[in-house]
């Protein structure tokens, strides 16, 4: 699992050069939800769209404002992009994790007589496939159009 989460920095490794890009300055630097953990911030990520205040695009990401939320709000990072990625990299760190032991499970179900590193092996290089980041909005599904 040590050497999963030493890949998981050697990808994210790069980021931590960068500031805040694209979707998440705007959102980071205009969003007055993100700002205090307050009931009423709490209710407006829940119910309202990402861009805050627009219902022009229809896109609702909770879990990624809620992270701003934290980011901004909790662990003091404001408008400071190191902690921002450091969190994300905690966040892909854990995700893999969890695609790893479920990797074992799959693997371990599927051939219980195999020796134990052989399936430790083949659900490390299924796991391999969950380690780099994610491209972005165009990567990840979402069309404007």
């Amino acid at each position: 699992m040590a050497a999963l989460w030493a890949l998981v920095l050697a990808a994210y490794s790069n980021s931590f050069q960068t500031g805040l890009v694209f979707d998440s300055a705007i959102v980071i630097l205009q969003d007055a939800r993100i700002r205090v953990v307050t009931p009423q911030n709490l209710r407006l990520i829940v119910t309202e769209e990402y861009w805050h205040g627009s219902t022009a695009y229809g896109l609702y990401r909770p879990l990624t404002t809620f992270s701003y939320l934290l980011n901004y709000a909790v662990f003091g990072n404001g408008t400071h992009p190191a902690g921002y990625h450091w969190v994300n990299l905690a966040l892909h760190a854990v995700n893999v994790s969890l695609v790893y032991l479920l990797g074992i499970l799959v693997f371990e179900a599927a051939a219980p007589t195999c020796w134990p590193p052989s399936v430790c092996w083949r659900a490390c290089c299924a796991t391999c496939r969950a380690l780099p980041p994610p491209g972005g909005a165009s990567c990840s599904g979402w069309r404007p159009w």
